[in-house]
């Protein structure tokens, strides 16, 4: 069993750990030490089994690498704590200085900041941006591409984090990375969406749709379309993306997002909304 840190020890100070594995039975088999592996007795245990883990209660303590973290040894799948009786202080401090290296290789797979504290232009006040030519560029760039942010954002960013093929992230980052995007994008949907909906869906006022050929706005353009910016921004929260490496191609919406401005599609035409109120800005 694992949960990252995860590495092996020896008495030597040898220290054996691979960038998104977290089994112990799996390093093992990798770095051919599975027979070394032979005793679950501390005198005569060969190599230590360690994990290096948060001790913190956070919601997600996997994103709060500053905090204290701890070390653990454990022997098989029931986590048991069984240490060799040469395993001490050396040992420990060999397994804190890997955990340093690690934590230095997955934490630039992604923003932090943006994780732990995402970009709400619902929240943010009308003074803040003021709209630019270049946020009109942006809108019309995302108009030509939103219909395939959504699903292509979130399989190419599940592949990425996902633990059964991840080489630079580990499960257990993963469960609280996207545990953490999800919580963040559901509650900006859960929370803001029900008052842009009464206002669009309701209000005569918002738009003219005096022409015959025109009818109310769509509910269903309206919540797709926030749905997809919500997925351009959240993909740009990691980096080196297979496939994104040149050019993350969504930037666009994700620079509206991040200056305030909601790329909203009514059903017949594009609008960017700004802050708590709606306000519709183009």
């Amino acid at each position: 069993m694992g949960q990252a840190f995860s590495c092996i020890i020896k008495r030597n100070g040898d220290v054996y750990w691979k960038m998104g594995m977290d089994f112990h039975d799996t390093t093992l088999a990798e770095f051919g030490l599975t027979k070394l592996d032979r005793s679950d007795d501390p005198e005569d245990m060969l190599l230590a089994r360690v994990e290096v883990r948060p001790s913190s209660k956070l919601m997600f303590p996997y994103l709060h690498p500053e905090t204290e973290w701890k070390v653990y040894t454990t022997k098989d799948y029931m986590q048991r704590d069984i240490a060799p009786l040469w395993f001490n202080e050396m040992h420990e401090d060999i397994a804190k200085n890997a955990c340093k290296d690690w934590k230095k290789q997955v934490y630039n797979t992604f923003n932090m900041g943006d994780i732990l504290e995402p970009v709400n232009p619902f929240s943010m006040p009308l003074s803040k941006f003021v709209l630019q030519p270049y946020d009109i560029d942006n809108l019309q760039k995302w108009s030509k591409i939103c219909t395939i942010a959504h699903a292509d954002v979130w399989e190419k960013v599940s592949s990425y984090i996902g633990p059964s093929v991840s080489t630079s992230a580990s499960a257990s980052i993963t469960l609280s990375l996207s545990a953490s995007v999800f919580c963040s994008v559901s509650s900006i949907v859960n929370n803001d969406y029900p008052l842009l909906r009464a206002k669009y869906l309701h209000d005569d006022s918002i738009f003219s749709y005096a022409a015959a050929d025109m009818g109310k706005p769509s509910e269903h353009s309206l919540y797709a379309s926030l749905w997809n910016a919500l997925a351009a921004y959240s993909g740009s929260l990691f980096i080196d993306v297979p496939g994104w490496e040149k050019e993350y191609p969504y930037q666009c919406a994700a620079d509206l997002w991040r200056r305030g401005f909601i790329p909203l599609y009514d059903g017949y035409k594009w609008i960017l909304i700004q802050g708590r109120t709606s306000k519709i800005v183009v």
